[in-house]
């Protein structure tokens, strides 16, 4: 029953309360090692079921125009097989806000099983997945059953990997732009 204007506001307002409480939440030695975790890596996978799976592609997105070592699959079945030919030392970046997708639990357990690193970003610090992983970022956002895969959600998970990539790109500068210019030419 409200008014477009007003409609707009509460929308915006909710936006920007999401994205400062997820701001709240970042550890900078979870940040640290995360970053140290990348650099690292001979493989970085980020890793979605369902509404989170365009958080994981947009990441790689992002990420791969300066760290061609990201990949992103979509297909559930297929996460999970590349999941368990991760190696030691790789890198797995899992996004569920519920934390309790059956299968992007599987595919945390797979990979942490095969050596991998493994990095949650969820809403919840008590959930299945984080239980698994050795990392854990909350985001910020109260998804109701209606709001399921909510843009506000959204922009959190990707503030998040924003703030990574940034931190990456300033722990790897000259490898960074070295590939932004590959990607840009």
């Amino acid at each position: 029953s409200d008014s477009m204007d007003v409609m707009i506001q509460k929308v915006l307002n909710n936006n920007v309360a999401v994205l400062k409480e997820t701001y709240q939440l970042i550890d900078p030695t979870t940040l640290a090692t995360t970053t140290a975790w990348l650099s690292q890596a001979s493989h970085v996978c980020f890793f979605g079921v369902g509404a989170s799976s365009t958080s994981a592609l947009e990441a790689n997105n992002r990420f791969l125009r300066v760290c061609p070592k990201t990949e992103c699959i979509l297909d559930a079945r297929m996460q999970l097989l590349r999941a368990s030919l991760m190696s030691r030392g790789d890198v797995a970046i899992l996004f569920s806000y519920s934390g309790a997708t059956k299968e992007t639990v599987a595919i945390a357990k797979a990979a942490r099983d095969a050596g991998a690193n493994t990095v949650c970003i969820s809403r919840f610090a008590h959930s299945p997945l984080a239980e698994v992983c050795a990392l854990l970022y909350l985001c910020g956002g109260n998804d109701g059953p209606l709001l399921s895969g909510s843009l506000s959600v959204k922009t959190a998970q990707l503030l998040l990997m924003e703030v990574l990539f940034i931190a990456y790109c300033q722990h790897n500068p000259a490898e960074c732009e070295r590939h932004r210019q590959l990607t840009t030419a």
